[in-house]
């Protein structure tokens, strides 16, 4: 992830002043961690290595089984301590989270309805259900539903977001929505987590959508045929693993333009991913895709 980078020696003293009247202490204090060198503020330590011809399958609609994956950050904090600490303007800041809501606000919300209904697919513990809501943001009357593989991640997301709804995939690989349910199927660092089957996945998210899908925070492949590999996440101590894809670009976009959508946009994510075994540099992108006819 992009580094925070620190106010600068020029800056005016009475910015830093006001800085220090409006930032609460806790996320200043969180601010400063990351500013010293830590490549996430909550603390998070992440690898990826490089699994060439290891086949993945037992996935759901949100993401494949494997390890104990709780939402889409690779955070592995155990759920009450992640709805005790959760911070909406710490988690704004996160460079995936700024890249997805930077293409939901520039691309999205001039095409749909102030009032369009967004459905969250892997929303892990939804936290965009409170970012898209944020005042004056051109999402914030948006109708948010977050969808996840457990009953628990859902009972903790219905405690953290109140009001909203969310719904258990129960370990089906399909979504538990009807058919054109949403205008908006958001996909924010999940589709890679479905491995082997994600043009099965992308496939239902075409199903469930009215008008758009939003696939954010991708780890693409320039170089590369499409690769397996293994995620290390590091956490207080504990540590887990799982297992991705990364796609290339040429399949990708061969794989959407076989499933009869078109790319509306495209944009390169801030996120780097170094990988053990890959000779490329890996990074993520976001899309908006939509059917053929759309103008």
């Amino acid at each position: 992830m992009s580094a925070h980078r620190p106010v600068g020696h020029n800056a005016p003293v009475v910015a830093l002043s006001l800085i220090r009247r409006l930032v609460p202490v806790p996320v200043r204090a969180r601010l400063r961690r990351w500013r010293a060198g830590s490549p996430d503020p909550r603390g998070l330590r992440v690898a990826y290595r490089a699994l060439p011809g290891l086949p993945i399958g037992g996935y759901d609609a949100t993401g494949n089984t494997h390890g104990t994956h709780l939402n889409e950050s690779g955070d592995i904090r155990e759920l009450d301590e992640y709805i005790r600490t959760f911070d909406p303007e710490l988690e704004q800041n996160l460079a995936g989270v700024r890249d997805t809501l930077g293409l939901l606000h520039r691309q999205v919300a001039p095409l749909v309805s102030p009032e369009a209904s967004l459905l969250d697919v892997g929303c892990g513990i939804g936290r965009f259900a409170s970012l898209l809501r944020r005042p004056g943001s051109p999402s914030a009357r948006w109708q948010y539903t977050g969808v996840e593989r457990t009953d628990a991640i859902v009972t903790a997301c219905r405690r953290l977001h109140p009001g909203d709804l969310f719904l258990s995939t129960g370990g089906s690989p399909t979504i538990p929505v009807p058919d054109r349910s949403a205008d908006v199927v958001l996909a924010s660092s999940m589709l890679q987590y479905t491995g082997d089957a994600w043009l099965t996945a992308l496939a239902d998210m075409a199903r469930v959508t009215r008008q758009l899908i939003a696939v954010t925070r991708l780890p693409l492949l320039e170089q590369t045929p499409s690769t397996h590999c293994e995620q290390t996440v590091r956490y207080a101590g504990r540590e887990e693993t799982h297992w991705l894809l990364f796609l290339s670009r040429r399949d990708f976009e061969a794989g959407v333009a076989s499933l009869g959508l078109r790319i509306l946009a495209s944009e390169p994510g801030t996120e780097a991913m170094p990988t053990t075994g890959l000779r490329e540099n890996v990074s993520t992108h976001a899309y908006l895709l939509g059917p053929r006819e759309m103008d």
